[in-house]
């Protein structure tokens, strides 16, 4: 059986609080920025997002800074959402992601992140219809499913002898399923026609209608 690892790309940054006391406004830029950095190259995202927040407050001009602290934000959730992801836990992963929108539903990032996942989702779906499937029908829609959805993932060739697989077990179940199905029709026909002569007629009609009818009662 074919395992998913789920992937999701992290953008880094967050927030931090400190006790600002300096008058000059250059000096509370350089604390700021030197802040910020220190918190970046520490990977501490809470406190990148926080100091991105109020540098951008004093440069509400900078588009830089407005992406740092969207960047960041997402961060603390993706970041949380990995954890759960890493250890097969989708359902989880995604709750978190919903979380953060929630707080944050302007967010590119945690709204691309939750594409992923609810795509991911309907991956993993596809592929338990074409591993615990009942009937031809759910495996061929297992497979139809995986087939439009492959190209969106990393390394789509590694799905091919899967589904090659899953054809060549579909149109074996199908021939099984329509050999049932005319078996169990020539069975109520004989029924029928001790009973009910006309309707074994017209049950007769259909059966020897469907050429695969001869086939199966031939052999």
């Amino acid at each position: 059986m074919i395992r998913l690892a789920a992937a999701v790309l992290i953008v880094l940054v967050i927030s931090g609080c400190f006790d600002d006391k300096a008058r000059d406004p250059q000096l509370t830029n350089l604390r700021l920025t030197s802040d910020l950095l220190d918190s970046l190259s520490k990977k501490d995202h809470k406190a990148a997002a926080i100091q991105a927040a109020k540098l951008k407050a004093i440069i509400p001009e900078s588009t830089f800074l407005s992406q740092l602290e969207e960047s960041e934000i997402s961060n603390i959730y993706i970041i949380e959402a990995q954890k759960l992801l890493d250890k097969g836990d989708l359902k989880g992963g995604l709750k978190i992601i919903n979380k953060g929108l929630g707080e944050h539903p302007m967010n590119r990032h945690l709204q691309k992140c939750r594409r992923q996942l609810v795509r991911l989702g309907e991956l993993e779906t596809a592929i338990a219809e074409t591993t615990n499937y009942s009937d031809a029908a759910t495996l061929s829609k297992g497979i139809a499913q995986l087939k439009e959805m492959i190209n969106e993932f990393p390394n789509p060739q590694r799905w091919e002898n899967f589904i090659k697989q899953k054809e060549n077990e579909v149109v074996s179940l199908d021939k099984y399923e329509t050999r049932r199905a005319y078996h169990s029709l020539w069975s109520e026909y004989r029924t029928l026609k001790k009973t009910e002569p006309e309707l074994a007629k017209i049950l007769a009609a259909q059966i020897q209608y469907d050429p695969n009818s001869l086939s199966i009662y031939s052999e």
